[in-house]
């Protein structure tokens, strides 16, 4: 694959896979620390719950402002909040 030979763009996505493994495997932890304090299977069916209906509001919310707004103005705005908050 030619685009894998240029090195910022090949260590671009290993940066990518390694912070979702991480992400992935905190993840895990979480639940694996929660079932060995609560026992619960219910807790962790709180938790995946928790952890889901955030991603659905705001994917929700982002198609109805996609499609009201400039989206090049909205990418601008979303990666100005980040890096504000930094």
């Amino acid at each position: 694959m030619a685009t894998l030979r240029h090195r910022p763009f090949a260590l671009w996505i290993a940066s990518r896979v390694a912070s979702g493994t991480a992400a992935t495997l905190l993840r895990t932890v979480w639940a694996w620390q929660l079932y060995i304090i609560t026992g619960s299977e219910l807790a962790l069916g709180v938790l995946g719950v928790i952890q889901f209906i955030p991603a659905l509001l705001t994917s929700l919310l982002g198609g109805a402002v996609a499609d009201a707004y400039d989206r090049k103005r909205i990418v601008v705005l979303a990666q100005l909040v980040p890096f504000a908050a930094g």
